[in-house]
C-alpha cells in the first residue's frame, strides 16, 4: 500500500470518491503516517474527459486496469488502453474515439479509487448523506436491479444491484439517467384550466372536481381508460376498478416508443411493465387496445401521460389525467383536470361508490380501512372524529385481558369501535407498581446466590 501512495495524492477530503474508497479505508486503518518518500510526486493529467459520462484523474489512478478489462471482456467494446511505461503509465482513449459506450458508467463502479468519476454525480452529494434503497430500473423491460440513492425527495444517482439472473452487477448508462424524470418537471398540484385560466387546487378539491366531471358519464358510453406501461400492477388494478365504476367501454395501453437494443442488457421495449399491465388486464377479463384505435371515445381517463400526444388529446370532450411530469399531454389535460401522480386512483374509485355521508382524508398513499373511517397513507380522517393517541403500554398480558401499564396500574385494552368513552379514567387493580416488576413476577429469572442480583445481560449491576 505504501508503494501505491508513492505518487497517489492523499486528498481524501476533496476527492469525490471519499466514503466509498477502499484505499482511503486501508490508509486510515493501517498507515495514516506521513510519506517516507522524499522525492516529488509525479504530476499527471487531471479532470480529463474520456466520454459523455466519465471523467479521469490520472494522479489518483493505481493502474489496476479493471476498466480496461471490463471494456474488453464484458462490454466487448475496447475503447480504453494503458499508455506510457513504468510509473508514467496511465489510462487513455484512442485518438478520435471517445468513451461513448452504453456501459461506460460501469467503469466508474468498479474503479477502486477516485480516478474515474461519473460526470452526472460528480460534486453533487457526499455518499454518507444519501439513503440507499433497492429498486428496479424503469429504462426498459429488462428490469435491472438497482439501488436508488436519495436525500429527502431528491434522487442523486442509480447504482446496479447484484442479480445474477437479470443484470449480474451491471447496468447501462441510459438506465442510470432515468431518475431525472423523478426530479424534474413533476406535477406537484392538481391543475384545472389552461393558459391564463390555469389554477392549482388542493387534493380534496381535485378529487371532488374529478368526481363532479366523471359521475355524469358513468354508464353513458364513450368513456375510455388509458393505462401507461410505466404503471405498476397496483396502479393498473386501480385503473380497472375505476373503469368498472365508470362502466367504461374501452381500455387502452401505451407508453414510450420502441428504441435501440443489444444482446446484453438493453431491450427494445422502453416501458418497464408492459407484461405486468397485460397480465392485470387478463385477470380483470379486460381487452387492451392500442392508441391507434381511439375513435368513438368522447371522454378519457389517463393513468400517466407517457406516449400520449397533445394532438390526440385535443379532440376529447373530457380529459382527466393522472400525470407524473409536466409535459405537453399534461398541459392539454389541464384544460379539464390534471392530477399529480401521488393522488392515487384508488381515491377516485372509492369516492365514486361511497355514499355522500362518507368523508375523504388527504394523503399521498393508497387508502386502507381501519375501523369505521377511511385512512389514507396512515393518516386518519379528520372528519370522522379523532382517534385516541397510542398509549405506551407493556406487552405482558394479564388475566382477564388486561395489560401492565407503565403507570403502575392495569388498564383494559380499548375496544375498537367508533363510540368510545374518552373521559373514563384507568381502573386501578391490585398488582405490581411497574412493568419491570410485572415482568419479574410473570417470568422469574435465576439469581446469583453469592450476590443476590438478577442475572442476564445487565450483569452484576442489577436494576437500571
Amino acid at each position: 500500500m505504501e508503494f501505491h501512495l508513492i505518487n497517489h495524492p492523499v486528498d481524501c477530503a476533496i476527492c469525490d470518491q471519499s466514503g466509498e474508497c477502499k484505499l482511503q479505508d486501508y490508509y486510515m486503518e493501517y498507515d495514516h503516517q506521513p510519506s517516507r518518500i522524499r522525492t516529488y510526486k509525479l504530476t499527471k493529467p487531471k479532470r480529463e474527459i474520456l466520454g459523455p459520462q466519465v471523467v479521469y484523474d490520472a494522479e489518483r489512478c493505481i493502474m489496476c486496469t479493471r476498466c480496461v478489462r471490463f471494456m474488453d471482456e464484458i462490454a466487448q467494446e475496447p475503447q480504453l488502453a494503458v499508455v506510457q511505461r513504468g510509473s508514467h503509465s496511465l489510462i487513455s482513449i484512442f485518438p478520435g474515439q471517445p468513451l461513448d459506450s452504453q456501459y461506460s458508467g460501469n467503469t466508474v463502479d468498479i474503479c477502486p479509487v477516485g480516478a474515474l468519476l461519473n460526470r452526472d454525480f460528480r460534486f453533487q452529494s457526499r455518499v454518507w448523506f444519501v439513503n440507499k434503497s433497492p429498486s428496479v430500473c424503469t429504462g426498459c423491460s429488462n428490469g435491472c436491479n438497482v439501488y436508488v440513492e436519495s436525500r429527502g425527495n431528491v434522487i442523486y444517482r442509480l447504482l446496479p444491484r447484484r442479480n445474477e439472473e437479470v443484470n449480474q452487477v451491471w447496468m447501462c448508462d441510459e438506465g442510470r439517467l432515468t431518475y431525472h424524470a423523478n426530479n424534474e418537471k413533476r406535477v406537484e398540484w392538481a391543475r384545472t384550466g389552461k393558459g391564463e385560466l390555469a389554477a392549482s387546487v388542493g387534493p380534496r378539491i381535485a378529487v371532488e372536481r374529478a368526481v363532479e366531471l366523471l359521475m355524469p358519464l358513468a354508464g353513458q358510453g364513450g368513456v375510455g381508460v388509458y393505462i401507461s406501461a410505466h404503471c405498476t400492477n397496483e396502479e393498473a388494478a386501480a385503473a380497472f376498478q375505476l373503469g368498472a365504476q365508470l362502466r367504461a367501454t374501452r381500455y387502452f395501453i401505451g407508453g414510450q416508443p420502441p428504441g435501440s437494443s443489444d444482446d446484453f442488457l438493453i431491450r427494445p421495449d422502453k416501458n418497464p411493465n408492459t407484461n405486468g399491465v397485460r397480465l392485470v388486464a387478463e385477470a380483470f377479463g379486460t381487452k387492451l387496445e392500442d392508441l391507434s384505435s381511439m375513435d368513438g371515445v368522447k371522454a378519457l381517463v389517463a393513468f400517466r401521460t407517457d406516449g400520449l400526444s397533445a394532438d390526440k388529446l385535443a379532440r376529447f370532450e373530457l380529459l382527466v389525467a393522472i400525470a407524473q411530469n409536466d409535459d405537453a399531454a399534461a398541459a392539454e389535460a389541464g384544460r379539464h383536470l390534471a392530477l399529480p401522480e401521488r393522488l392515487r386512483a384508488g381515491r377516485l374509485a372509492g369516492e365514486l361508490v361511497r355514499p355522500p355521508a362518507a368523508h375523504l382524508a388527504v394523503g399521498s398513499r393508497p387508502a386502507r380501512r381501519r375501523g369505521p373511517g377511511l385512512v389514507l397513507g396512515g393518516a386518519p380522517s379528520q372528519r370522522a372524529g379523532r382517534h385516541r393517541p397510542p398509549q405506551r403500554r407493556s406487552s405482558v398480558p394479564q388475566p382477564g385481558g388486561e395489560v401492565a401499564s407503565s403507570h403502575g396500574t392495569f388498564v383494559r385494552p380499548i375496544a375498537r369501535g367508533r363510540h368510545r368513552d374518552r373521559t373514563a379514567a384507568p381502573v386501578p387493580v391490585a398488582g405490581p407498581r411497574s412493568s419491570t416488576a410485572a415482568r419479574r413476577a410473570l417470568h422469574p429469572r435465576s439469581t446469583d446466590d453469592a450476590t443476590g442480583h438478577e442475572g442476564g445481560r445487565r450483569g452484576v449491576g442489577g436494576s437500571r
